[in-house]
């Protein structure tokens, strides 16, 4: 009997906007595929591929595709439209919203459109945006009411939807983020020694690694200032990812001021899937010194690597690295504590390689993509408002 065959299945409308550029979503919809009778609506130029799920539909326009404003904007109105199309046909089924493409004309039409749905389910990636405004709590408050279910990927998530929103318990579910074993099949990495001679990390060095976008709160201002407290000599930090003005500037001046040169190498460009897959198998330390974070799905892409992580103290890491066990968690807002931290994970190479053991373990189990599909597909089931 075929995946499709056999009883009949909750029809499920899945809007993900970011598969074009996230695996987030591309492996969410794999894992719920046989699950339910799921449609995929997604952006143009989506990951998703013909028998990855049942109907994927690539309406929302590229996030790098036509240029000019007026273009975008009847890019954006055609897949409105869709979209409302959508929620027509799944009106008796469930609704599930993972990303918005353009958030402040979608979130009024799913409210508009409100009474059609039986079911409507929201991700909640952030309870609130990392870097917001002064509305944006107000129009979360909106949004939270009006919703039947809201997936959390971290437990923290679901306490502030509780504590300043106002969400019942038993409206909040909890499903962890998914590991990254898709991404590491489709960009099986280069040898390690290659990349580390091609980033001149010579033999016996170690290579601490800092990769994905840099934002204010990702916290690379910390990595500078534990660099300068190092006292395990070859160690190499390499920081890349995108980065804009003023930011840019400002850790240029830090590394200035630090005198740490070849030490510490930024590279503030965008770092293709490839070249993520090659520096995250030749690095010994993988390291996320957030000042702030909901959950990180970089996390798990370093732990799929079976990678050591060193991350901040925050709620959101303690629910996805358990301390001592499967990565490692410290207090990066002290520069001298968090130097020594890495000092520690260099000296101790078998330290690090039982971290790395379990951090694969852990994706492998708790951080598998078909449990956590099976308990989202439980929400889709459940009765329909009245």
């Amino acid at each position: 009997m075929s995946r499709r065959q056999g009883a009949r299945r909750i029809p499920v409308l899945l809007v993900d906007t970011l598969s074009s550029a996230n695996d987030f979503g591309v492996d969410l919809a794999v894992a719920l595929d046989p699950l339910v009778d799921l449609t995929v609506l997604t952006v143009k130029g989506s990951r998703l591929r013909a028998g990855d799920c049942a109907r994927v539909i690539e309406a929302f326009p590229e996030y790098w595709g036509r240029s000019g404003r007026f273009a975008k904007l009847m890019d954006q109105l055609a897949a409105m439209l869709m979209l409302t199309r959508e929620i027509w046909r799944h009106r008796h089924g469930a609704i599930h919203v993972q990303f918005f493409r353009v958030a402040w004309m979608e979130m009024p039409l799913y409210l508009l459109l409100r009474p059609l749905m039986a079911r409507l389910i929201v991700t909640a990636h952030n309870a609130l945006p990392h870097e917001r405004r002064f509305w944006h709590k107000w129009t979360a408050r909106v949004w939270y009411r009006r919703l039947d279910c809201i997936h959390v990927l971290s437990r923290h998530t679901g306490e502030i939807l509780q504590s300043q929103f106002g969400v019942a318990a038993e409206r909040i579910l909890y499903a962890p983020h998914g590991c990254y074993a898709r991404f590491l099949r489709d960009h099986p990495p280069a040898a390690a020694a290659g990349t580390r001679e091609r980033l001149g990390v010579a033999l016996g060095e170690h290579l601490v690694l800092y990769c994905g976008l840099m934002r204010p709160y990702k916290g690379v201002d910390r990595l500078i200032d534990a660099a300068t407290r190092l006292a395990t000599p070859g160690t190499r930090i390499h920081a890349a990812g995108r980065c804009a003005e003023p930011l840019l500037g400002e850790l240029r001046d830090r590394l200035k001021k630090a005198d740490l040169g070849e030490r510490f190498r930024l590279v503030p460009q965008f770092v293709e899937n490839q070249e993520l897959s090659d520096l995250l198998a030749a690095a010994d330390l993988v390291v996320f010194p957030y000042h702030h974070i909901y959950q990180s799905g970089a996390v798990l892409l370093a732990m799929t690597y079976g990678k050591a992580v060193l991350t901040s103290d925050l709620a959101g890491f303690r629910e996805y690295v358990r301390h001592g066990e499967s990565g490692w968690i410290c207090d990066t807002t002290d520069p001298v504590a968090f130097g020594a931290a890495i000092d520690l994970l260099m000296r101790d190479e078998a330290l690090r390689n039982r971290l790395s053991s379990a951090a694969r373990l852990a994706c492998e189990t708790e951080f598998a993509w078909d449990q956590i599909a099976h308990a989202i597909a439980g929400a889709y089931a459940r009765e329909p408002k009245q």
